[in-house]
């Protein structure tokens, strides 16, 4: 089998070798990076990381730059890696909500676990797609499995299921699809009537309509 570069490797494998590096790509870009750079950046993201998750309570909730000027969003010249990296961890990521931290209560995103992080860093380096189950078996599992947790937690029959998505208005809007396609045909939708309340709910309910 192939990876679609011309490089062979064995069926069942975990991931196929690397594709050899590709020369003479863009113009003005930077070296390319080696081993030595990847893993000098990983490191600091590393110390970066333990030294985010050892910050204490007292740590600001909220920061605001009196200027953030990222420079251009299409140099002539790339960066080399490291600069780059200091430039996203120091100069743009500190900035506004740490909706991370302890006492962070204002917003919808809840604080993290530092451990979650290395999920989400696993993820991101195996990069899968979750179009079918085909194209990731492994992730699907996973969703699979906890989906289950929940409906047991639930109380939900075996038959149920569920999917995870992006946030609270995807989460309104597919319980609405739901509870219409349960009860009416495709010859009723048009005739249906939605009631909802008059009280202060989440603003996604105006959307829609």
């Amino acid at each position: 089998m192939g990876d679609g570069s011309g490089t062979p490797f064995e069926k069942g494998s975990a991931s196929p070798p690397p594709a050899p590096p590709r020369t003479g790509e863009g113009v003005g870009s930077a070296a390319p990076t080696d081993d030595g750079d990847l893993a000098a950046a990983l490191a600091r993201l590393t110390s970066h990381a333990l030294g985010h998750a050892a910050r204490g309570p007292d740590a600001p909730a909220f920061s605001r730059a009196e200027t953030l000027d990222l420079g251009p969003a299409l140099p002539d010249r790339g960066r080399p890696l490291g600069e780059a990296l200091d430039a996203l961890l120091a100069g743009a990521l500190p900035y506004g909500m740490d909706t991370g931290h302890r006492r962070f209560f204002a917003f919808i995103p809840a604080p993290a676990s530092p451990v979650s992080w290395l999920g989400e860093l696993a993820a991101q380096i195996h990069n899968p797609h979750l179009g079918s189950a085909l194209q990731s078996e492994g992730a699907t599992a996973i969703e699979r499995g906890l989906i289950r947790l929940l409906c047991d937690a639930a109380g939900f029959p075996d038959a149920s299921g569920g999917l995870f998505v992006s946030g609270g208005s995807m989460a309104n809007l597919t319980a609405l699809v739901a509870a219409r396609d349960s009860r009416l045909t495709d010859e009723e939708r048009g005739r249906a009537v939605a009631y909802v309340t008059s009280e202060p709910i989440r603003r996604s309910r105006s959307r829609f309509g």
